[in-house]
């Protein structure tokens, strides 16, 4: 329950999405950059073969799982650094759709 007014309890969805922050710091490390020239540069593209847990932390909602790992599968000697950041950024999604559902 969010809170209670005149009309009656309200009730809200939270759900966390945990590594968010910690996975940009850590491809910002790796020299993996992702700002708003990345989604223009990274739009419309083909999806990558890469498929990423982002779980640097462990998971959040609704798993809220802080043991799990994170984990990159797909790598190449083809995968380019836009690679790596559209499956970050896709992997974020996943997880904000997840919450959702």
């Amino acid at each position: 329950m969010g809170w209670d007014d005149d009309q009656g309890p309200v009730y809200v969805l939270d759900g966390g999405v945990l590594s968010v922050g910690s996975a940009l710091d850590w491809l910002s490390g790796l020299g993996v950059e992702i700002d708003a020239n990345t989604h223009r540069r990274i739009a419309g593209r083909d999806p990558s073969s890469l498929v990423v847990l982002p779980s640097l932390v462990g998971t959040g909602a609704p798993w809220w799982d802080r043991k799990e790992t994170a984990i990159i599968s797909g790598l190449s000697s083809a995968t380019t650094g836009d690679d790596i950041a559209q499956a970050f950024l896709d992997s974020f999604a996943y997880r904000v759709a997840e919450i959702l559902e």
